[in-house]
């Protein structure tokens, strides 16, 4: 099931380690019922900016059911401990941009776990130059705007440890190697506050997210009907039942139902953009 009104943006080069995707959102073409114009998304320790330049997004929840009063036009979202949805009440064109936790904050000096599991204003943020290019953006600038507005501003705040990890894994092993060793004290309790004042989350939590993400790479690798038990120890679970519990903790469904859901149900296209599937 294939969605035109999406698509995912690669990051520029020049941007390694700070954006870890883009993403276009335009319905205006489209002709969605009220539950179609839903959307779904999983858990994730990525934080995140909106730009709503036609329509409006507002909160939902699990069910699909508007919570709240539209977001703003631009707004920031916190890493989420939980999936999510939203609604839509007509057509929409915006665009969201993934950052890597630790380089928001490098390069805001905005704690995205001060925001966590919640949206706020973009100009509710303190001012600096970064977050004012963000707020400044228009449609016309677009994607390719932002990047080249940040990028100068990246190459002088980005610290040289930092890099674009190809998994979840990789992002979590060099964020542990680099909370052992800086600032005072290297107690484990010490690292792991550093980590989590980093990132916002714990490093059992982010364990969490690399865990699904190790079992989405297996599944897409795996031909014809996967062993799922033989999946669960290669993902690194205990057993198929750990497995099922933390796929549901990231999407809110077991692996099977959500598998059906997102090649068959409008409402899961940022699932289908991103290629998951558990």
């Amino acid at each position: 099931m294939s969605d035109p009104s999406a698509r995912l943006i690669p990051p520029a080069p020049a941007l390694a380690g700070l954006i870890a995707a883009t993403v276009v959102r335009d319905t205006r073409r489209l002709a969605l019922s009220s539950e179609q114009r839903v959307s779904f998304f999983p858990a994730a320790p990525m934080c995140s900016v909106t730009w709503v330049w036609e329509g409006a997004i507002h909160d939902a929840d699990l069910s699909g059911a508007p919570v709240a009063e539209p977001f703003p036009s631009r707004f920031f979202t916190g890493p989420k401990s939980e999936p999510m949805a939203s609604w839509s009440p007509g057509p929409v064109y915006a665009m969201t941009v993934v950052f890597y936790p630790e380089a928001w904050r490098a390069l805001t000096g905005v704690a995205p776990g001060d925001h966590a599991d919640r949206s706020v204003a973009l100009d509710a943020l303190p001012s600096g130059t970064a977050l004012d290019v963000c707020a400044a953006l228009g449609e016309a600038e677009g994607y390719g705007g932002l990047a080249a507005a940040l990028q100068p501003l990246w190459a002088a705040t980005r610290p040289p440890t930092f890099f674009t990890p190809p998994l979840l894994v990789d992002w979590l092993t060099a964020l542990l190697a680099r909370t052992a060793v800086s600032g005072p004290g290297r107690s484990l309790r010490q690292a792991q506050r550093r980590l989590k004042a980093l990132t916002g989350r714990s490093r059992r939590e982010l364990e969490v997210h690399a865990r699904v993400e190790a079992l989405f790479a297996r599944t897409l690798a795996v031909e014809g009907e996967p062993d799922l038990a033989d999946l669960a120890y290669d993902a690194g679970y205990a057993d198929q039942s750990h497995m099922g519990r933390e796929v549901k903790r990231i999407t809110g469904l077991s692996p099977a139902k959500i598998n059906r859901l997102i090649a068959t149900d409008q409402r899961f296209w940022c699932y289908r953009l991103l290629g998951e599937r558990f």
